[in-house]
C-alpha cells in the first residue's frame, strides 16, 4: 500500500520521472503498480485556473488515491501536488492504513519549467497565465515536516534513484535520505542570512519602485546584479517572491552567503520573465 506523491512546478518532467518510475516498480516489485493522474481521472487544465476552481480536481485525486491503495498496491500519484495542505491529506490517508510514503519533487527554475511548457509538442501546454499563476501558488516541499518526507529531489538530467525510493515505498528503509538525492534543511544561520540578505534587497527596490516604469534596470547598492523591470511589479508581488526564494533556497542550499543578493536578484528577474 505504499503511495509515491509526485510534487513540482507545471511543465517540470513530472510525468516523466512517473511513468519511469512505474516501470521500474512493475520490473521489480512484485506488486501492482497504479499511476493516478490528470489525464487518468480526465481532467482538463481550466480546473486549475484558480484555486477555487481546481478543488473538485484535488478531491477527485484524493478520492482516487484513497480507492486504489491495498496492501498490495504502490500508488503514484502523478500531479502537481503543489498545496502543502494537499500533500498532508494525502500523507493521513498513508498513515491511517500503516503505509510507507514518499515525496519525489521535480526541481526545476521557473525559467526552465516557463521554457519547456511554452515548447510542449503534445498540446498539453498550460496557458500562459494559468502557468504564472501556478507558480506563484507553488509551495515547495520542506523535508522538515513529515508528510514531505522522505523527500528525493530530481534535477533535469540527474538520474532517477530507483533504488532508494524502491527501498522507502517497501518499507525496508529508514526515514532519512541520502544526502545526494533528499533535501537538506538548512541550517539556521542561513536561514537567518537568506532572510536579512532578501529583505534588504526588497527594501532598496520598494524604495526605488515608485518611480520606475517597465523597462527600466533597478540597481541595489551593494550588488553588481540588476532588477530587470520588464513589467510593472507590486510590492505584494515582491513579497511573495521573496517568500518562494526562502523556499528554494531549502532545497538549493546556498555555499556562498556573500552571493544570497545576486541569487536573490536573478530570481527576482527569473519571476518577471527577464
Amino acid at each position: 500500500m505504499p503511495l509515491v506523491m509526485m510534487c513540482g512546478f507545471p511543465s517540470s518532467g513530472k510525468t516523466r520521472v512517473a511513468k519511469a518510475l512505474e516501470e521500474h516498480l512493475k520490473a521489480n516489485t512484485r506488486m501492482k503498480v497504479v499511476r493516478i493522474s490528470d489525464e487518468t481521472l480526465g481532467l482538463t487544465k481550466d480546473q486549475f485556473q484558480s484555486s477555487l476552481s481546481e478543488k473538485p480536481a484535488r478531491a477527485a485525486l484524493k478520492a482516487a488515491v484513497e480507492r486504489e491503495m491495498s496492501s498490495d498496491v504502490i500508488v503514484i500519484a502523478d500531479a502537481l501536488n503543489y498545496i502543502k495542505g494537499f500533500r498532508y491529506e494525502l500523507f493521513c490517508i498513508a498513515r491511517s492504513l500503516k503505509s510507507p510514503h514518499c515525496v519525489v519533487h521535480t526541481v526545476t527554475s521557473m525559467d526552465v519549467s516557463r521554457n519547456w511548457n511554452q515548447n510542449r509538442t503534445d498540446g498539453k501546454e498550460y496557458p500562459s497565465d494559468m502557468f504564472e499563476a501556478l507558480l506563484q501558488r507553488f509551495e515547495c516541499p520542506d523535508s522538515r515536516s513529515r508528510w514531505d518526507r522522505p523527500l528525493f529531489t530530481i534535477e533535469p538530467e540527474e538520474q532517477i534513484p530507483f533504488e532508494e525510493i524502491v527501498l522507502y515505498v517497501q518499507g525496508e528503509a529508514k526515514d532519512k535520505a541520502k544526502a545526494a538525492t533528499a533535501s537538506q534543511p538548512l541550517a539556521s544561520d542561513t536561514v537567518h542570512d537568506v532572510d536579512r540578505t532578501s529583505q534588504a534587497v526588497m527594501a532598496e527596490i520598494l524604495q526605488k519602485l515608485p518611480g520606475a516604469v517597465p523597462g527600466d534596470q533597478i540597481s541595489v547598492s551593494f550588488c553588481p546584479e540588476k532588477v530587470l523591470l520588464s513589467r510593472a511589479l507590486t510590492m505584494a508581488e515582491l513579497r511573495r517572491i521573496k517568500r518562494q526564494f526562502a523556499t528554494y533556497c531549502k532545497t538549493h542550499p546556498v555555499e556562498d552567503v556573500s552571493s544570497i543578493a545576486s541569487q536573490f536578484i536573478r530570481f527576482i528577474n527569473s519571476n518577471l520573465g527577464t
